[in-house]
């Protein structure tokens, strides 16, 4: 009886922390867009910030309900502060401070994921292997960006680079549908 009363409780804190990341990364995406027209660059960088931020705390938190989110917590929430640190505090840019945070995000982002799949493969192995192979592209992806950084103005660069950004759009729109269907996953097996 205690142990079905705890699966529930696993069940119930994944499916609420799921739909608040569902939530903010499409908040996220929003600020990214109008920053990205140039409305209000300094607002929409700010509240970009925080909502990583958030993001970040709430994958950290769910590490509390499914071990394998923590890793991920850990090192979005580190590459969001040296990120904030590096535009609030020190009002530049440094490549010592955003190379290594950019390469953690990346790590992070990966990790969370799989621990997406995994947390996931119990009730729905299908949508467990759908989170991996958003997985595997997205650090196809990322490994992609940074080959064409390595190799900065070839042809082969600009084309791996175009072809990196919209495999890039590809995985955050999948990873957002993955996100609502994980979050109506865990809702449906709480109640």
């Amino acid at each position: 009886m205690e142990a079905n009363r705890q699966e529930e409780s696993r069940e119930a804190i994944l499916g609420a922390g799921l739909g608040v990341l569902f939530f903010l990364f499409i908040a996220n995406v929003v600020f990214a867009v109008i920053g990205a027209l140039g409305y209000e660059e300094g607002l929409t960088d700010f509240l970009g910030h925080m909502l990583m931020a958030a993001y970040a705390a709430i994958v950290l938190r769910l590490g509390f309900a499914e071990r394998n989110y923590l890793v991920p917590g850990v090192l979005l929430l580190a590459a969001e502060a040296a990120a904030f640190v590096s535009v609030y505090v020190i009002r530049s840019s440094p490549a010592w401070l955003i190379v290594p945070a950019a390469i953690v995000s990346a790590a992070g982002r990966a990790l969370e994921f799989g621990a997406h799949s995994s947390a996931v493969s119990a009730l729905s192995p299908k949508l467990a292997k759908r989170w991996t192979r958003v997985q595997a592209a997205f650090c196809i992806a990322m490994a992609a960006v940074w080959l064409a950084l390595m190799l900065p103005g070839t042809l082969f660069a600009l084309i791996l680079g175009l072809a990196a950004i919209i495999a890039l759009v590809l995985v955050c729109a999948a990873a957002a549908m993955y996100l609502r269907f994980s979050y109506k996953l865990f809702d449906s097996a709480a109640e």
